[in-house]
């Protein structure tokens, strides 16, 4: 983020970055045009170049950084983040994105990532005057080097030992010495060989075989040890016999007794002694070794489950079941089982086996779970995943969201229980706060390869087309051939009304290269990718009837497709079977049959099949919305989609994207009061999030010319839609119709400026731009140059006559 002055140009110095980008929009000379145009205000212009700048050079983070300044400039501060993430997306080690993403993190409330974003934009240039700055402005400590080891101390060479002297009697009269503050060891005098009272003592050394004492040495007294080491232990005393002395019996222990005695006591507290420290140490380092086994497996776990394919899922059980060998009542070990059988099971296809061993799993974690302390992320993920795949989607809604607040609030963010937060919410239908969810599990986690492909899931089904198709790239760029990408990829190609034939291409080769890649996919995955495989073969055989011969063959070689109708219809047919076939018991292979149906016009059969689906899982919003979008495919369907949609609600309970269709479809009859409530209803929470709804509303207001409540909806929808970029532009543009209508021309060219920085290729905001300054005759360069780019992106478009003698100059 450079914050260098720029040079104000001349007319003439900005004509020739103009042409120098008009004649290569492919080269660098984006740049120093969209700094120009940044410089002087023209923010639509900056933007419209950067994003250019962007699809010439997708791999490169400056382009994305410098249309984060631009939103940036304009205060637009999560706009400026998420194309700033872009860019650190691209180039993860990029302190430029790094600075801007931690700045941008921490301006707008995102403290954690913020600051880890600076720390590692200063580890990549200390001396970064820009990320000091920031750091000093936002008071972020880096951390200070580590202090250097401690000089070491000089050690005094031990003194050799020697042989203990032989104590001499003492003179009569001479004074005593001072008695030793630990172990005196008294020494023989003049007793014969043979004749000590504790055999395993000679020469200052235990004769014990096996057991050798470090020799005694001198002591600074005549007759006094040092201090013993390493363990202290009781004197070992060799006593002096008199040879004359008798062997009566007194109440003191004859000298000779007492002298085994004490000669065992020694023995075996020195053995006891020698034995515990190797007792001790041999504990220790069999606890150490099974840490460091037990680690080992869940390592090999861990990096498995973040491949989140078929294969990696297999492996990762493996290795947690070795944990488990290590540590058979493991919190950890149990919760990574759960969660990946339950994957296995709900995602995979796994069948009552696997979902016998994930309830299992889940049973022996929460049981582990309850006598310790441990914590385990997976345990928690495995049992909001159980319920939703069980069918109790609805309770494990309530209870996860909640523990998933209540960790947040002690600073236990996870990334892992966001994604499966964002999964559940997605299941029962809540788009927006599952796309919310999912958003905040990829700041935890850039990489995650799941995350991405289910922001692309969620994203498709907001009708994101673009936004889907980035993050379906972004879990291929971390993961390659990441079979949920390559799958969603293709479906979203298919989903459009007029795809290219390039898109036909590159889903044909996608769907090749899941049917054969090995290891192979999920039985669940082969069978979904078998199933879109009848649905391309359809749609090309469709496709074909329209091109000239040589085009025909031509996209036949390249995906796989026969010209010729009945070969191709019998190789859809087999394609479906083969589907069938794999998985038997997946509602989603039905919903693809129903789409497929639908692009070929029979939409009695499409509606049959989706309602199979539903027979098969009530449970999933989804299925329900698509059975009342193909309903409202037929004629004067809209009364059955209403009913529909009352039915599920009734069935699943509140779901917002079951509601905003109701309403739709009830708009669709023309009963615009009812259509309004079901808005209201889906709104009703005041933290509700639906923009759709909101959008709806603020239409149907304007239409009946309540053009302040039109205003008061549209503008709180635009504040919903940051994010997605489509959306934004259309709530934008119904936004600018309103201000037209009350005749507030500033806040209308404003919010079409707005509209066409969301989205440049939002064709309606050039229209209505252009027919509002049309009426200034000053503003005719301007009118030109929005019409002419209107008509690039809908050259037959239902304003196009009109733009047409806009751009002529008429």
């Amino acid at each position: 983020m450079s914050t260098s002055p720029i040079k104000t140009l001349s007319p003439a110095e900005l004509a020739k970055l103009e042409h120098a980008f008009a004649a290569d929009p492919s080269s660098e000379a984006y740049k120093p045009l969209a700094e120009a145009y940044l410089g002087m205000g023209r923010f639509m212009e900056a933007m419209v170049v950067c994003k250019k700048g962007v699809k010439a050079h997708p791999n490169a983070a400056d382009p994305r950084l410098l249309l984060a300044r631009v939103y940036l400039q304009q205060g637009k501060d999560k706009k400026a983040l998420e194309e700033a993430l872009g860019a650190l997306q691209v180039q993860p080690a990029d302190k430029q994105a790094l600075r801007m993403v931690g700045m941008l993190q921490l301006k707008t409330g995102e403290a954690e990532p913020g600051k880890a974003n600076l720390l590692k934009a200063w580890e990549a240039d200390p001396n970064d005057a820009e990320t000091l700055a920031l750091l000093q402005q936002y008071k972020v400590e880096p951390p200070k080097p580590a202090a250097p080891p401690p000089a070491p101390v000089p050690v005094q060479a031990a003194p050799q030992p020697t042989a203990a002297p032989v104590q001499q009697a003492p003179a009569a009269g001479a004074p005593q010495a001072a008695p030793p503050v630990l172990a005196p060891v008294a020494q023989p005098t003049a007793a014969p060989p043979g004749r000590l009272s504790n055999p395993g003592v000679q020469a200052g050394r235990l004769s014990n075989p096996g057991v050798q004492a470090r020799p005694i040495p001198t002591g600074t007294q005549p007759g006094v040890a040092a201090q013993p080491r390493p363990v202290p232990r009781r004197p070992v005393v060799v006593e002096e016999v008199d040879e004359d002395e008798d062997d009566e019996i007194s109440p003191k222990r004859p000298a000779k007794a007492q002298g085994i005695h004490s000669m065992y006591v020694t023995l075996g507290l020195v053995v006891a002694i020698i034995l515990g420290i190797g007792g001790f140490y041999g504990f220790s380092s069999w606890t150490r070794e099974r840490n460091r086994e037990f680690k080992k497996h869940i390592d090999v776990a861990t990096e498995q489950l973040k491949h989140d394919s078929y294969d990696s899922y297999k492996k990762a059980c493996e290795a947690a079941d070795k944990a488990l060998e290590v540590k058979p009542d493991s919190v950890i070990a149990h919760g990574y089982l759960a969660y990946a059988w339950a994957i296995r099971w709900g995602e995979h296809g796994g069948g009552d086996d696997a979902r016998r061993k994930a309830e299992e799993h889940l049973k022996e974690a929460q049981e582990a779970a309850r006598s310790g302390d441990e914590e385990s992320s997976h345990l928690y993920a495995a049992e909001a995943l159980v319920k939703t795949y069980g069918g109790k989607g609805k309770e494990a809604l309530g209870e996860f969201e909640k523990r998933v607040k209540d960790l947040e609030a002690q600073g236990k963010a996870s990334s892992l229980l966001n994604l499966t937060l964002g999964l559940a919410l997605m299941n029962a239908g809540d788009l927006e706060r599952a796309r919310d969810s999912l958003d905040k599990a990829q700041q935890l986690a850039q990489t995650d390869p799941r995350i991405y492909a289910s922001l692309g899931a969620v994203y498709r089904r907001l009708g994101q087309d673009n936004t889907a198709w980035t993050q379906y790239d972004n879990a291929l760029r971390y993961e390659k051939d990441h079979p949920e990408a390559l799958l969603g990829k293709s479906l979203l190609m298919m989903d459009q009304d007029s795809p290219s034939l390039e898109f036909y291409e590159l889903a044909a080769k996608m769907l090749k290269k899941l049917l054969e890649v090995d290891p192979p996919p999920s039985p669940r995955q082969l069978a979904t990718a078998q199933l879109a495989r009848s649905l391309l073969i359809s749609r090309v055989s469709a496709a074909m009837t329209d091109l000239k011969p040589e085009v025909q063959t031509k996209l036949s070689e390249a995906t796989g497709v026969p010209v010729d109708k009945e070969k191709a219809r019998a190789q859809m047919s087999k394609a479906e079977q083969d589907g069938f076939l794999l998985d038997k018991s997946n509602p989603e292979l039905l919903l693809i049959k129903g789409r497929r149906l639908l692009a070929e016009g029979q939409t009695d059969a499409a509606v049959a099949s989706i309602r199979e689906a539903i027979k098969m899982d009530a449970s999933r919003a989804q299925f329900h919305v698509e059975l009342a979008k193909a309903l409202m495919n037929k004629q004067g369907g809209e009364k059955e989609a209403a009913e529909a949609l009352n039915t599920a609600l009734k069935t699943m309970g509140e779901s917002p994207k079951l509601v905003v269709m109701l309403g739709n479809a009830l708009r669709r009859q023309g009963k615009l009061d009812e259509a309004l409530a079901q808005y209201q209803r889906a709104v009703k929470e005041p933290k509700a999030k639906n923009p759709e709804a909101r959008l709806a509303m603020g239409a149907i207001y304007r239409e009946r010319s309540d053009f302040e409540k039109a205003q008061q909806q549209l503008e709180k929808a635009v504040e919903e839609f940051i994010g997605q970029a489509d959306r934004s532009a259309l709530a934008l543009t119904e936004l600018g119709r309103v201000y037209l209508s009350r005749g507030d021309m500033a806040k209308a060219e404003d919010a079409f400026q707005r509209a066409i920085q969301a989205n440049g290729s939002h064709g309606p905001a050039y229209y209505f731009y252009a027919t509002m300054l049309s009426k200034d005759r000053k503003q005719a360069d301007k009118v030109r140059m929005l019409a002419q780019e209107y008509l690039k992106l809908e050259p037959k478009g239902e304003h196009a006559p009109e733009l047409q003698r806009l751009a002529s100059g008429g």
